[in-house]
């Protein structure tokens, strides 16, 4: 008790430190979590304040173009639904007037909707400014969204004639919160005035349009003071945004942020604290057991000393005296019961003698041991384990101590009256002997008699049987035992469990009770006669359980003769291998056939082949092979999904089964490339017949419960032997046709030609001189001045690479740029193609106008390869001696769609260095104004499709106007490419175009040219 408290008082400061530093732990973390939420709403309100202000900002651009108040519907819409593919974030743009009515709408809709009870739209015909609504449910666009206003003036008037109305879906706000990468367990909601959801972290559709549910906070009073609360409690941080149009239309944040990381991180600290206490703690539990040792250990090891003295017969008279009372008196004790015990022990050597006797006339190994262990008389104990003679003995020594201890332990707790039988093994030489011991306790004296017998033969006969019958009962495989004639007379559990018959139902039948009739006569016949002959048989059969379920089992069937060799009895074993047989049936299945459509994967197909080929020469016929693909299969997985998609290509397998022939075999070689292999063709229309038919099934319209697809093919075909001989090659021939096929038009079919393979010949002649045009430096850059519309001023070219084929003349880049992009050679192309406009632009500054830019095409594939060399531009200008303006990087806007973070860092460095950067063909593709503003760009090219077809009043013209207005107002400056009458130049300057470009100011020049040009005195 002394000792429990005084270990107590030593580790109670320990243990008050280590939970003042758990306290501060826990509320850092706290104090953390709050900042990280606080950082994801300051993230959160920058997107949308962004988003709201560019809204904002083109709602009052597009409230000045004339086509708002022409009051021509058609026109309105026309230009509404052209402005809508500007902004993907928008949903729908109407035009409505004072009376909320619709008066033009960028989706057509039968439907009419009246704004003028909307709250929003009254304020911003009162207020005269952009306003936002609540989540509205529109009807056009079928989706919820918010609303934004801004009123509409008559022109040359401050008059308010209706309001532009842009729905924004609320995909806006859950792409803003994928964007963040929060944490899967945080939790945040974008609500508007109402605290209804736009938008969740976690998505949940379900939530959309619904009350935010209550924030948790987390109740510093009582989380932060609680004495080891080990517990996880939700940080959170709740903030809310206001726009125009009054607080009914504000925005709020809401972030429930973990905080169970940090947590955690606080309970290891401390739990490893708490370790290094428990250490020193065990540090002083030992010095305390030290002093034990040294004031009350040493004392019991003297007695321990004596005991052993006394088991030889020896007592110890030179005991030290202790000062601890208990042990002077266990001492003393001690040394009377020792006098007491040599005193007994004297009197029972008197009777040695007699028992000596008596023990020599028994065969077994007789023993007479004390309570204490002591063997105190044996005989033939040698036999038994040979010992030293004169030597004293302990029952330890004959029997393991286990056996021992318990030995005498039974003993103390028998009557004197009972006998106890006792059997264990003893291993000598690494071999294991069996005995049994009888025991009896003699009266009045502190021994009993202890007869050991070698049983080790009789243990090892029960055993062997025992295993046998356990074998017989536990196996997992079915056991039945038959007399001469094939009757059963004993069946194991595991044929019960198998079989599904009883021992009662089974015993005294025959095993054809099992048969499943699917083995003829001959078949058991065979067996039987290999049974007679051999006297053993060993196979798969099929037989039928009691319910009629029919399976598989691995049979062996033995024979047991009598000692005049005739049959005894027949012992047969089995296993069900149903379940491995199908599993091998599915594996094949698996390995040779397509998962999907269940038809031939390209392995099953390789094999049909090779025996279709085989079989067509023995024949002298032909084979066919059609391979097949489907046009813009690609475009049904983007648009419908690819659980669509698959149920296409399930469907497509079944109509190209359904067409064939029978004879003819269709595979799925992967994606949506299909083969179908026609045999014993007799005659080139049998082909025809068959590909168009197959073309007219496929082309019939899909129906996918509410979806509806229409998709076509392209088939190539190649013939054996008349086209190749070898399976790639057919393979290879096919898909020249089929390519070609495509490059021609869809949903038609062509024939493998030696012209294909000439074209392929072409291509790779043509790469070859790719290379050496490198290596020889083949190549001039021309440049095609780029005008200042406003000021007639050439201040820019574009240079274009020109290929001087030794044999072919001047190529166009549009012939080998694909091919260089598509072997990587595009690479040392940019490097010569940056070292040549560098050294023409220093040329022309220093010489004739100081400020000229020379532009140059990138290539997507430039930005993903380190080898392209953009990353030493920045030190070939500086050698150079030309600063970074002296160039523009020109890229396509499918670049910015997917840039990845190698391009990012490349755009970015080359913005440092100074480079501008110009988008080209603006309006082709994927345009979207929020890569436009994260890519910061200087300039924007319209694509000259869009120039060639301009007109006064025609969509081409509107889209230009748009672009120029949208670049405007987004800092860039805008070039027009392909002008080439002054009709098209004057439309472009009335809508503000900076820059022209094209044949109507010149065609590409040589860099002599171009610098005579600019040197010429009206340039």
């Amino acid at each position: 008790m002394r000792l429990f408290f005084l270990i107590l008082i030593i580790t109670l400061p320990g243990v008050l430190i280590l939970h003042g530093q758990f306290w501060d732990n826990k509320n850092a973390a706290i104090v953390d979590s709050e900042e990280r939420s606080a950082t994801v709403i300051k993230q959160l309100i920058s997107l949308q304040q962004l988003q709201i202000t560019q809204s904002g900002h083109f709602l009052q651009e597009l409230a000045k173009m004339s086509p708002l108040q022409s009051g021509d519907h058609q026109l309105c819409s026309d230009f509404l639904a052209t402005m809508l593919k500007l902004i993907p974030a928008f949903s729908n743009l109407t035009m409505r007037n004072l009376d909320g009515e619709l008066l033009c709408n960028a989706k057509p809709s039968d439907q009419q909707i009246d704004q003028k009870d909307g709250i929003y739209f009254q304020q911003t015909l009162l207020q005269k400014r952009v306003t936002l609504s609540g989540i509205q449910d529109q009807p056009i666009s079928k989706n919820l969204s918010l609303n934004f206003a801004y009123p509409v003036y008559k022109t040359g008037s401050l008059d308010v004639i209706g309001a532009i109305v842009a729905d924004i879906s609320l995909q806006w706000w859950k792409e803003a919160l994928e964007s963040l990468s929060l944490p899967e367990d945080a939790q945040v909601y974008i609500s508007d005035a109402n605290d209804n959801i736009i938008a969740s972290h976690p998505d949940n559709p379900d939530h959309l349009g619904k009350k935010r549910p209550p924030i948790v906070m987390i109740d510093s009073a009582s989380q932060r003071n609680a004495w080891f609360d080990f517990s996880f409690q939700p940080s959170s941080v709740e903030h809310s945004i206001s726009f125009a149009g009054g607080e009914n239309h504000a925005l709020n944040i809401s972030v429930e942020y973990p905080i169970s990381e940090a947590w955690q991180h606080s309970n290891q600290t401390l739990y490893n604290r708490t370790l290094l206490f428990i250490a020193f703690n065990l540090l002083v539990l030992l010095l305390v057991l030290n002093h034990l040792k040294i004031t009350v250990l040493a004392p019991l090891q003297q007695l321990t000393k004596a005991t052993n003295n006394l088991l030889k017969g020896k007592l110890s008279n030179n005991i030290k005296n202790t000062n601890i009372r208990e042990l002077k008196i266990l001492q003393q004790r001690f040394q009377r019961m020792a006098r007491i015990r040599l005193q007994s022990e004297n009197n029972a050597i008197k009777h040695n003698d007699e028992l000596q006797s008596l023990l020599n006339s028994l065969p077994d190994t007789y023993l007479k041991v004390s309570y204490t262990g002591n063997i105190l008389s044996y005989k033939k104990l040698d036999a038994f384990m040979p010992l030293p003679q004169h030597q004293d003995i302990n029952i330890k020594t004959v029997l393991p101590d286990d056996i021992a201890n318990q030995l005498i332990q039974a003993m103390h707790s028998q009557d004197s009256t009972q006998n106890l039988i006792w059997e264990f093994c003893v291993t000598r030489k690494e071999q294991q002997y069996n005995y049994e011991m009888r025991c009896t306790a003699l009266s009045n004296e502190m021994s009993f008699i202890a007869i050991l017998r070698d049983i080790t033969q009789r243990k090892s006969n029960e055993e062997a049987t025992q295993l046998a019958a356990s074998v017989y009962r536990n196996s997992s495989e079915g056991m039945a035992i038959t007399d001469a004639d094939g009757i059963i007379l004993d069946i194991n559990p595991a044929f019960s469990r198998l079989t599904q018959y009883t021992q009662e139902e089974i015993l005294g039948q025959s095993f054809s009770k099992l048969s499943s009739g699917k083995h003829s006569k001959s078949f058991y016949k065979e067996m039987w006669e290999q049974i007679t002959t051999t006297g053993r048989w060993q196979g798969e059969i099929e037989n039928r359980r009691k319910n009629g379920e029919l399976f598989i089992e691995l049979l062996t069937i033995d024979t047991i003769y009598n000692e005049d060799q005739r049959v005894h009895r027949y012992v047969a074993i089995f296993t069900d291998i149903t379940a491995s047989k199908a599993a091998e049936k599915l594996i094949w299945k698996q390995a040779n056939f397509d998962h999907l459509t269940n038809l031939p994967n390209r392995v099953m197909l390789k094999n049909t082949i090779e025996k279709e080929m085989a079989r067509s020469q023995r024949r002298g016929s032909m084979m066919a092979m059609l391979l097949l693909d489907l046009d813009r299969f690609k475009d049904v997985n983007d648009t419908l999904g690819h659980a669509i998609g698959d149920q296409l290509l399930i469907e497509v397998a079944r109509r190209l089964t359904f067409t064939v022939r029978k004879v003819d075999t269709v595979a799925r070689l992967g994606g949506d490339e299909f083969v179908v292999l026609l045999s014993d063709i007799k005659d080139l229309s049998d082909i025809n017949i068959i590909a168009t038919n197959i073309l007219q099934s496929l082309a019939q319209v899909y129906h996918f419960g509410e979806n509806t697809v229409h998709i076509s093919a392209c088939i190539g075909i190649s013939l054996y032997p008349n086209d190749n001989d070898c399976i790639e090659d057919l393979l290879k021939s096919a898909d020249q046709a089929m390519y070609t096929g495509k490059a021609r038009g869809r949903n038609r079919f062509y024939f493998f030609t030696p012209e294909m393979q000439h074209a392929i010949t072409l291509r790779a002649e043509l790469i070859r001189s790719l290379r050496k045009a490198i290596e020889r430096e083949q190549f001039t850059l021309y440049y095609q001045p780029i005008v200042d519309l406003q000021t007639g001023r050439i201040n820019k070219a574009e240079a274009l690479i020109r290929w001087l084929h030794p044999e072919r003349g001047t190529i166009n880049p549009v012939d080998f740029i694909p091919l260089a992009e598509e072997t990587r050679l595009i690479n040392p192309l940019g490097k010569w193609i940056f070292a040549t406009a560098l050294e023409q632009v220093k040329l022309i500054r220093q010489t004739i106008n100081n400020a000229f830019q020379i532009t140059i095409n990138i290539s997507p594939i430039q930005f993903s390869c380190k080898e392209s060399g953009i990353e030493s531009w920045s030190e070939q200008l500086l050698q150079a001696d030309v600063c970074g303006s002296a160039l523009v990087t020109e890229i396509t806007e499918g670049l910015i769609m997917d840039p990845g973070k190698r391009t990012q860092n490349l755009l970015s460095a080359l913005k440092k260095i100074g480079m501008q950067l110009a988008l080209d063909d603006f309006g082709t593709g994927y345009s979207s104004l929020s890569y436009l503003h994260e890519l910061d760009s200087d300039y924007l090219k319209i694509d000259q499709k869009f120039v060639k077809t301009i007109k006064p009043g025609n969509d081409a013209l509107t889209m230009c106007e748009a672009i120029i207005v949208m670049a405007h107002r987004l800092g860039l400056k805008v070039i027009a490419e392909g002008i080439e009458t002054e009709s098209q130049k004057a439309l472009l300057m009335t809508a503000g175009c900076d820059f022209g470009q094209g044949y109507l100011f010149s065609h590409p020049l040589s860099g002599e040219q171009l610098v005579a040009l600019l040197a010429s005195p009206s340039p």
